[in-house]
């Protein structure tokens, strides 16, 4: 997956669907990573997005490279 239809993913845009790297599961969900905060806005944390495969566990971030 190409990193603009990552960004896509996270922006809710219609794509083709995401699949898992590891199993090739379409069964997957998008979630903040709590341990990562990119921002603060009104003192209110930002945290950086991650998906996780509903199937096998994996999780990775959208803008790494496979």
């Amino acid at each position: 997956m190409s990193q603009e239809e990552n960004r896509s993913f996270l922006k809710g845009e219609k794509m083709a669907r995401v699949e898992c790297p590891k199993c090739k599961s379409l069964n997957v969900k998008e979630v903040e990573d709590k341990s990562k905060v990119i921002a603060y806005f009104n003192h209110v944390p930002v945290y950086k997005k991650k998906i996780v495969c509903k199937d096998c566990t994996y999780e990775w971030y959208p803008d790494e490279k496979e």
